[in-house]
């Protein structure tokens, strides 16, 4: 059977691709029919029974028959003469020959066993029992089963129905997907979103993040997706997904990849991997346009619209959807409006076609509302048809509103790959340090320019590892087979260290620290410099702190285990001074903590508190930056002092 399988779907595929879109559609449940038919002739009636009711449920007429027929004689399915009948009702309505006979047959079988009789009992018990539950699962029946749309609908209707989020949502998607009838359908939905029906909570989010059947509106998108994951955070993957491909259209890539990491497929688990990849296509192509106009705009000086429109001209190609469907009047209705994003969005959709006029008018505008990529964009038109220097300046902006690949755009003007750029002095240094500010945001463009320096060794020392890192950050299409011969090399160079460690012991030690340095996200392994000025302070603030201590506790003097604590706060303090700059800021922790601990009288508390403190402070030390223990550590002595007073009930 699968060849007649392969034959009839194929069949089903061709019979699409002509006709209007009833006919289509009817075509396609025929195939579906005769493919039941099939099943049957094999003697698989089972299958057979589950290809008709498919059909038979999306209106095909010969369907319904020979699922009366099925129904009726228990053919792949238990007998229902109920059911038999409503089929056989609309079979012998389309003229179907045969049913007539058969439902005058199914009819009095019907009225000889009383189950006519009996179903009106249980439709009246059902409408008058208030059970919502079970009004839902009657109105699936009817809906999925029995093709009855009006007993369904008229069932959804009922007060108690009413009542329950699952039944209101029901209906709203009859009126939609069997009447296409949003403006009956969509009430109902948001009702049952009120109501905390969750998946109607997402099916709004979708709505308003799409402009389907409602007018856009990202913000109560969100509050949707928001409603939607307070009651299942789990389950937003489509409310999710919506909102990127939002984002998307508007050309914001860093939001709609923000969204799409989000969450993961409720059912299988995954992310949406061919969204991520279809977001960074996007990021690649519309820069390898811009690199094309930036080495023209070397080559030829100040550009023209032609030469930007033949840039871009590969690029709309694929972003055609995104950006034309529907016309270019609804991106231009909503930025007259004042819609930052439909500014954005018609801002480059001008620049891309050459229009720099109009592009400038509306890049401007967007800038004026704080729109970091419309700065970015005003940048753009700059450096290729005007002042390179006045577009450092934008692309700065841009920088500081929060584009993520406007530090790329300066690592370019200030590294200058491609030669000078007219008007600005190159600082390779700055410029290196933009794309590591922009690869730290999250620029996948700086990531992936940052992994190419450092494995040419351009501006930057050549270092394999960082450029693996980086490269394996950005994971930008087009980029695995690289990354996997990168990884292939590096894996080579650890074991040639590895052999010519083993073969000289006074190496060992040194190799194995080159071999494990990951670059940058090798943060557990970081050890603050040593520094002269700062070990100078930090055995100037031990001192400081040990005799301020006792001349603080010269009426305690008799306290010898007060006087050790300090002791071991003091020297601790020398010796970690002699490894770290991080003594200083363990000195004086440790040393508001013994001031706090001191008062209370107790030498056991003391000095377990003392000592544990010291301990911890030393763990820490070891695994975080210096700039940040600063101000992590003195907190916590100061915590540890006001803490310790109320517990032992001491005045501050």
């Amino acid at each position: 059977m699968s060849g007649s399988e392969d034959l009839l779907n194929e069949s089903a595929s061709d019979a699409y691709k002509t006709g209007d879109a009833q006919e289509r559609e009817d075509s396609y449940w025929q195939s579906v029919y005769e493919l039941g038919r099939g099943y049957e002739e094999d003697g698989d009636a089972k299958r057979a029974f589950t290809y008709y009711e498919m059909a038979a449920s999306n209106g095909n007429p010969a369907a319904k028959f020979e699922c009366g027929k099925c129904l009726y004689f228990g053919k792949g399915t238990e007998p229902d003469l109920i059911r038999a009948s409503g089929y056989l009702q609309d079979a012998e309505a389309a003229g179907i020959s045969g049913a007539s006979e058969l439902l005058k047959t199914v009819e009095a079988e019907i009225e000889e066993t009383g189950l006519a009789e009996k179903a009106a009992r249980e439709r009246e018990e059902l409408e008058s029992s208030g059970d919502a539950e079970a009004i839902y699962e009657e109105a699936r029946t009817c809906y999925f089963d029995r093709d009855d749309i009006e007993r369904a609908i008229y069932l959804l209707n009922l007060p108690a129905a009413q009542e329950d989020p699952d039944c209101v949502h029901f209906l709203g998607r009859i009126y939609i997907n069997k009447y296409d009838d949003p403006d009956t359908g969509i009430p109902y939905i948001e009702k049952a979103a009120y109501m905390g029906h969750q998946h109607a909570c997402q099916e709004m989010a979708e709505f308003y993040a799409e402009g389907r059947y409602v007018p856009e509106d990202i913000e109560t998108a969100k509050e949707w997706t928001e409603k939607a994951a307070s009651l299942d955070e789990d389950n937003v993957y489509h409310a999710c997904a919506a909102i990127a491909s939002y984002y998307h259209k508007k050309r914001d890539y860093y939001s709609a990849l923000n969204w799409l990491n989000k969450v993961r497929d409720e059912e299988y688990g995954y992310l949406n991997f061919a969204g991520i990849r279809r977001v960074k296509e996007d990021i690649v192509a519309e820069h390898a346009a811009k690199d094309e106009l930036r080495l023209l705009r070397i080559q030829k000086g100040p550009l023209s619209s032609e030469d930007i429109r033949g840039a871009f001209s590969e690029f709309d190609e694929r972003a055609r959807k995104l950006y034309s469907d529907k016309g270019l009047s609804r991106r231009i209705l909503g930025a007259q409006s004042g819609n930052t994003d439909d500014i954005r969005c018609l801002a480059y959709a001008y620049f891309r076609a050459g229009n720099l006029d109009s592009a400038l008018e509306w890049a401007e505008k967007g800038a004026k509302q704080n729109d970091a990529e419309c700065m970015r964009l005003r940048g753009d038109i700059s450096l290729f048809c005007k002042d390179p220097v006045e577009a450092v300046g934008w692309y700065q902006k841009a920088a500081s509103f929060g584009s993520h690949d406007a530090f790329e755009d300066l690592g370019y003007c200030l590294t200058q790959p491609y030669g000078a750029v007219e008007g600005v002095k190159k600082d390779s240094a700055k410029g290196v340090g933009y794309y590591e500010g922009g690869a730290l945001t999250g620029s996948l463009l700086c990531q992936k320019e940052l992994s190419s320096m450092y494995e040419t060794g351009r501006d930057v020392k050549q270092d394999l590892e960082k450029a693996y890192h980086w490269l394996n950050e950005a994971l930008l299409p087009g980029d695995s087979f690289k990354l996997i011969d990168m990884k292939a090399e590096l894996d080579k160079r650890r074991d040639e260290a590895k052999q010519s460690a083993d073969s000289d012991p006074s190496r060992k030690g040194d190799d194995t620290a080159r071999s494990g340095d990951t670059g940058p996200s090798a943060s557990s392994t970081y050890r603050p410099k040593k520094d002269v000025l700062f070990e100078i302070l930090g055995i100037a603030a031990s001192a400081a702190f040990y005799y301020l201590s006792k001349l603080f506790l010269a009426n305690g003097a008799g306290h010898n285990a007060v006087e050790k604590t300090i002791h071991l706060g003091f020297f601790t303090g020398l010796i970690v001074n002699l490894v770290c700059v991080g003594g200083i800021v363990m000195t004086a922790a440790g040393a508001l903590s013994c001031l706090g601990i001191s008062l209370f009288n107790e030498p056991i508390i003391m000095g377990i508190v003392g000592g544990a403190a010291g301990l911890f402070y030393m763990i820490l030390l070891g695994v975080h930056p210096v700039l940040l223990t600063y101000a992590l550590y003195i907190s916590i002595g100061l915590a540890a002092v006001f803490v310790l007073r109320i517990i032992f009930k001491k005045p501050y």
